[in-house]
């Protein structure tokens, strides 16, 4: 009876040793996990914002760092930022428009500059 009793005793040590290494295991996976889907998060981020004119100027490698980290240190920022990026429609960032003000136009396109300016 005393050697079924260190028999299981030894099983029951070994099996709570195997479970601290799988819930470690599992615990460095998920950390991996967390990682890749934040640098996925940034790049694709980085990718919208160069599409829509937005810190066109900076490489999206660059970028997709710095909004990596931000995600990382700065969440609430990184999400405010994600929402402010989707509301940017695209190219933006590079539409100029100007009104001109010469009699041929004011006649064939509209009578304000309002007008104008929403049919060019």
């Amino acid at each position: 009876m005393a050697t079924k009793i260190a028999e299981v005793s030894y099983v029951l040590r070994q099996a709570a040793g195997e479970l601290r290494k799988q819930a470690s295991r599992i615990s460095d996976l998920e950390q991996e996990l967390e990682a890749r889907d934040r640098r996925d998060g940034a790049q694709k981020l980085a990718s919208t914002m160069h599409e829509k004119g937005i810190d066109a100027d900076v490489p999206i490698a660059r970028l997709a760092e710095h909004l990596e980290k931000m995600a990382e240190e700065q969440p609430v920022e990184y999400a405010n930022l994600h929402g402010a990026v989707e509301l940017v429609g695209p190219d933006m960032g590079t539409k100029a428009a100007s009104v001109r003000n010469t009699d041929e136009e004011r006649s064939s396109v509209g009578s304000s500059d309002l007008e104008r300016f929403i049919v060019s």
